[in-house]
């Protein structure tokens, strides 16, 4: 591994991250910088940048796993692990009365925390399942404007 991240550096597109056997290099995070929609504030922080890029690649090498395309295996995310039922909003409300109460649709920001609760856990499952690691040198070194 300590080759791959040392050819990659004097290739002069260092390596930021590994998905599995996947990797995230310097120029893909550029180039979502350089896609980031207009209006966007530019002091949006490349970590974040970076950690969605590695969720792509974790997606992706999830859904090879199972054998499906990447976009079914979202979906089926989506309707099944991230779903939130209005039972468990129900619930949670009814747990954490004051937390939403100036809210004027606190279901939906509910559903929102209940979602996020839920991508945590199949993100911290992922992980255990597909290797991820950063080289954080690489990531602060980094200067996105070049």
């Amino acid at each position: 591994m300590l080759g791959l991240i040392l050819s990659a550096c004097h290739s002069g597109d260092p390596v930021l991250a590994h998905v599995g056997d996947e990797t995230v290099k310097a120029s893909e995070l550029k180039a979502r910088y350089k896609d980031l929609p207009a209006g966007t504030p530019r002091n949006v922080r490349k970590e974040d940048l970076l950690n969605g890029l590695v969720v792509e690649k974790l997606y992706a090498a999830m859904a090879q796993k199972e054998g499906l395309a990447m976009g079914v295996y979202v979906q089926r995310l989506m309707s099944t692990e991230f779903a939130v039922s209005n039972n468990e909003i129900a619930a949670y409300l009814k747990s954490h009365p004051k937390d939403f109460s100036d809210k004027p649709d606190r279901s939906r920001y509910v559903r929102s925390v209940l979602m996020s609760s839920k991508f945590n856990a199949w993100l911290a499952k992922a992980k255990t399942s597909i290797p991820v690691t950063f080289d954080v040198a690489a990531v602060k070194s980094l200067d996105l404007s070049k």
